[in-house]
């Protein structure tokens, strides 16, 4: 889908995007170094699969974080922070970007929000 229309998406559908993906179950995971099965090379290509994937998509975050309401910089620094702290090598390097990039529009953003704004309806 991100492929498809994620040139057409706004700050609301990225996030939202970003939200749904955090949601689901850890993506695959590297193989153990040193193997060469076919079964380890089919899971090199779907955790390379994986990690463009998130790449791609935390980038299109990262245009939109200045165009971005309350709900969605809480619901970015949510989805980021759940995805980042999933990587088998400690912090995901690119959530810890984009989380760094969010932070000071959440400053801005959330003390100021009225509940409202953040809540789901």
């Amino acid at each position: 889908m991100l492929e498809e229309h994620g040139a057409h998406f706004n700050h609301i559908n990225i996030s939202a995007a970003l939200v749904q993906l955090a949601k689901l179950p850890p993506g695959p995971q590297p193989p153990q170094p040193g193997s060469s099965s076919e079964t380890d090379a089919l899971a090199w290509d779907a955790y390379a699969s994986y990690e463009a994937l998130l790449q791609r998509m935390l980038q299109q975050v990262a245009d939109h974080v200045p165009g971005m309401g309350a709900r969605q910089v809480a619901n970015v620094m949510w989805a980021t922070a759940r995805l980042g702290s999933r990587s088998p090598d400690g912090f995901h390097p690119l959530c810890a970007a984009l989380l760094a990039l969010s932070l000071p529009q959440s400053q801005v953003m959330l003390p100021w929000s009225c509940p409202q704004e953040l809540s789901m309806r």
